[in-house]
C-alpha cells in the first residue's frame, strides 16, 4: 500500500432527499485525488444545506462509510435528509496511536509495517492541513513573539506593534476618534450589546468633550437594531481622558435606545 496523494479532507455534493429511492454512495473523492483514511470513525463530517449553515454530522445515525479507506475507495452515504446542491465536507482525523508490536527474533512482516508507515503519513497530512489554517509569519522572519498568559490576554485584543511584534490592549485604547470621525456599528436585539462607539456628524464634538455622561453613540447600520442609536452611555463605562474612544459593552436598560433623530 501507498499513500499517493496529499488529500485529507474534500468535499462532495448531495442529492434531494427521495424516501422512495434508495441513496446511492458517494465517493470519497475529488479532482486532487481520494481521500484514504484507516478508520471511518476517524473521519469529521459537517454537511451544509443550500444558504445554509455547517451542521456537524453523527457518524451512524447521520450517515455511513463503506468501502477500503487504505485503498482510496472508501465511499459516503448519507441516511439523513439533504437537499440537491447540498455538500458534505469530509476531514480526516486519525487517531495518534501506534499499535503495531514488534517482537525481538521475530519476522518482520512487510504488510504490517508499510501500514504503520500509511499511518504516519496520514497524521502527518492532518497536521498539515491544521497548521495552514493558523495565523503564522512568513517563513523567512524570526519568531518575535511569546504569547502572554491567559490573566495577560483576558478582555483584550491583539495587535501588531510598528516593530512587527503584537501585544494585547483593551478595546478602549485601539482606535482614537477625531471630532469627524463616524464609525456605524450593529445592535444585537438578543443581548442588547453593540460594537463600537462613534460620534454622529449631527453632535457636536464639544458636547462630548464637555460632559461624558452625554456620549452620544452611534446610529446601527444593519440588523434588526437597524436606525435605532445609543444616546446615553451604558452604566460602567468610563471615559479615558478627553479624546472620543470606541467603547464596547452592554446596555443597562432599554430605554438608553432611541432615535437621534
Amino acid at each position: 500500500m501507498t499513500i499517493p496523494v496529499k488529500v485529507s479532507e474534500i468535499s462532495v455534493l448531495t442529492a434531494a432527499f427521495d424516501p422512495e429511492v434508495t441513496v446511492d454512495p458517494i465517493d470519497l473523492t475529488s479532482g486532487d485525488g481520494a481521500l484514504y483514511f484507516e478508520n471511518p470513525a476517524d473521519l469529521v463530517v459537517y454537511y451544509t444545506a443550500p444558504g445554509g449553515t455547517a451542521v456537524l454530522w453523527d457518524y451512524g445515525a447521520d450517515y455511513t462509510i463503506a468501502g477500503d479507506g487504505m485503498l482510496g475507495a472508501g465511499t459516503i452515504t448519507p441516511v439523513a435528509e439533504t437537499e440537491a446542491l447540498g455538500v458534505l465536507h469530509v476531514s480526516r482525523d486519525t487517531e495518534l496511536l501506534q499499535p503495531a508490536d514488534y517482537e525481538e527474533g521475530d519476522g518482520f512482516p512487510a504488510a504490517t509495517h508499510e501500514h504503520v508507515e500509511d499511518k504516519n503519513r496520514l497524521i502527518d497530512q492532518d497536521l498539515q492541513r491544521e497548521i495552514t489554517r493558523t495565523l503564522r509569519i512568513p517563513r523567512y522572519e524570526d519568531v518575535l513573539t511569546i504569547l502572554p498568559g491567559k490573566a495577560v490576554r483576558a478582555g483584550k485584543y491583539l495587535r501588531g506593534k510598528a516593530d512587527g511584534t503584537f501585544e494585547f490592549v483593551v478595546l478602549s485604547t485601539i482606535n482614537a476618534l477625531n471630532d469627524s470621525d463616524t464609525i456605524d456599528f450593529t445592535f444585537d436585539p438578543d443581548t442588547d450589546s453593540f460594537t463600537a462607539v462613534v460620534k454622529p456628524d449631527s453632535v457636536d464634538a464639544a458636547l462630548l468633550h464637555a460632559s461624558q455622561t452625554d456620549i452620544v453613540f452611534g446610529r446601527a447600520s444593519a440588523g434588526a437594531g437597524a436606525g435605532r442609536s445609543c444616546w446615553r452611555k451604558p452604566a460602567g463605562l468610563t471615559a479615558i481622558g478627553s479624546e472620543l474612544h470606541r467603547y464596547h459593552g452592554r446596555l443597562a436598560a432599554p430605554d438608553q435606545i432611541g432615535d437621534l433623530g
